[in-house]
Parts: structure tokens; C-alpha cells; sequence
């Protein structure tokens, strides 16, 4: 996998906003802050899904 060290990375990345979001959430911050957290996350995951998109499409180029 040609981008396996920059997913990773932003799985770890990923896990340390979780953290973050539950932390919010257990001092009861406000709602839109959460929600603006959330987006960001959801803005990663869809980063990743990108990445790992490629990496497939570029497998598959290769197997035919």
C-alpha cells in the first residue's frame, strides 16, 4: 500500500479527536461545539476513504 504510513497516521489522528469529542462531551460543552467537532471527524474519515479509494484503483490497474 503506497500510502499505508499516512493512513495510519490519520487513523491515530482520528483516534485522538474521539478522545477529544468524548472529552467535550463528558464537560458538557456545547452542542455546537460538538457538532463542529463531529464535522471535523467526519472531514477525516472522508480523507481516508479518498486515500484508501486510490490505493484500490491503483491495485486493480496493475492486476489487468
Amino acid at each position: 500500500m503506497r500510502y499505508k504510513s499516512q493512513v495510519i497516521n490519520k487513523i491515530n489522528n482520528l483516534e485522538m479527536m474521539l478522545r477529544t469529542l468524548d472529552f467535550l462531551v463528558s464537560r458538557a460543552e456545547s452542542q455546537d461545539s460538538i457538532l463542529q467537532y463531529i464535522s471535523e471527524v467526519k472531514e477525516k474519515i472522508e480523507e481516508l476513504r479518498s486515500m484508501v479509494s486510490i490505493e484500490h484503483d491503483e491495485f486493480e490497474a496493475y492486476g489487468n
